[in-house]
């Protein structure tokens, strides 16, 4: 008999893509900025920085060199802009 239980169990062993992507963003936040914490969001390849404050005025002016970085050593995240 077929058991669902074990055809979904390889389900759990998928990892979600998203939370490393987030952790890299943060990482080179971090470089970069100097950022320690952010409430960011990822959403059709767009960076959304919900807080805090002082940080999205950092990266805004630091957008350029963080995409680039991003770009370069990091192509496997689909991030084209920072808002």
């Amino acid at each position: 008999m077929w058991n669902i239980s074990k055809y979904l169990e390889k389900f759990t062993k998928i990892k979600d893509t998203s939370d490393d992507h987030k952790e890299v963003i943060l990482k080179v936040l971090k470089e970069v900025c100097g950022a320690t914490e952010a409430e960011i969001e990822i959403r059709k390849g767009i960076l959304y920085i919900k807080r805090p404050n002082i940080l999205k005025t950092i990266v805004f002016t630091k957008k350029s060199e963080i995409l680039r970085i991003l770009k370069t050593d990091y192509p496997h995240i689909p991030i084209s802009d920072i808002r």
